[in-house]
Order: C-alpha cells, then structure tokens, then sequence
C-alpha cells in the first residue's frame, strides 16, 4: 500500500518487473526501452520502477529522458483531439470500404482498397467517393 491507502504495486512486483525488463535488455537499457517499460505500468508506479532500475544500474539520464517520452506519449493519446482523429479515421473508412464495394459491384477487393485509402486520408477519400456519386456503380451515374 502507498501513502494515504492508495492501491501501489507491491514491492516485489516491481522487482519482477525490472527483472524482466534487466534480463530483456542486458547491455543496453536505452530512454526508448524504458518509455516503453513506464508506458505500460500506472502512473503511480513509476517512482518505484525509477527508484528499482536505478538500483540495478540504469543510467539517471534513461530514466529521466524515458519517463519524459512516456509522458509526452500518455498526453498525446489521453488528448480528445487524438481520440477525435482516430474516430474520424474508423468512419471515414468503413464508409470508404462501403463505397468501394458498392461502386465496382460487390468487390471484396476494391472495399479493401478503398478501406485503407479512408483510413490513411480520412478527409480526401470520403470527398473523392462523394465526387464519384457516393455507393453508386459506374454505369448508374449520369
């Protein structure tokens, strides 16, 4: 338990858990590796994980520059813009796929392609498929 009853991993956990971590990387334990390692624990453990990978050897200056990245990484995905692009991005392309199937007469391979292009380019595809005469077959437009 942490301070104020507030639920913490136990101190053999992390132990485990940088041992896992120790033994993965024996020679090089990089900022990017340990980015890695804090972005897949709660927030509230990463003082312990610092404290237990300095202990074993970590340099400061890969925990320091690794706990900065899985930060940044937590503040960009956590930021509703973030969630909204990748909401745009899911509808752009199943309306995409959608319009492919239905334009080249049932085409599992056409709703693919035009799946992933609404998926790379949520704003240009739907615009080109509305362009094209949205879900309508080349011979039902005038």
């Amino acid at each position: 338990m942490g301070s104020l009853g507030m639920l913490s991993a136990a101190p053999d956990e992390v132990a485990l858990v940088v041992d896992q971590f120790i033994r993965s990387h024996p020679t090089n334990a990089g900022a990017l590796a340990v980015a890695r390692l804090f972005s897949m624990r709660p927030r509230m453990e990463w003082d312990e994980l610092a404290n237990e990978l300095q202990r074993r050897g970590v340099s400061s200056n890969s925990i320091e520059r690794g706990e900065r990245m899985a930060t940044d990484v937590r503040e960009i995905t956590d930021s509703p813009w973030f969630k909204l692009h990748g909401a745009l991005r899911i509808i752009s392309a199943g309306a995409c796929a959608f319009h492919g199937v239905k334009r080249n007469s049932g085409s599992v391979g056409w709703g693919i392609w035009w799946f992933v292009l609404g998926s790379l380019f949520p704003v240009i595809t739907p615009v080109v498929a509305v362009a094209q005469g949205y879900a309508k077959t080349k011979e039902d437009r005038p």
